[in-house]
């Protein structure tokens, strides 16, 4: 049984959980990839990947994870393409 984090409600605590699993999977299937030679591309955990995973509004699953990054448990990256707005 999952038990809430310190400071998280147990939605945020669930979504945290599926994040850092599949940001480990997306790790090692990059890992495997650059082992191999291949050059193959992996793609990247993205909100919008998220979003759809966990069939979120795309706007509600930024907002969970912004809620995530301000609070220190994880940390995105920004798109370079994503200009001053964002």
């Amino acid at each position: 049984m999952l038990i809430p984090l310190n400071g998280l409600t147990m939605q945020e605590t669930r979504i945290l959980e599926k994040v850092v699993v599949w940001h480990d999977e997306y790790v090692n299937r990059k890992r495997k990839a650059d082992t191999e030679g291949q050059g193959r591309y992996v793609d990247p955990l993205t909100t919008d990947l998220c979003a759809k995973r966990l069939k979120f509004p795309h706007t509600k699953m930024i907002s969970l994870l912004n809620g995530l990054e301000s609070r220190g448990f994880i940390l995105k990256r920004r798109r370079q393409s994503a200009g001053p707005t964002g």
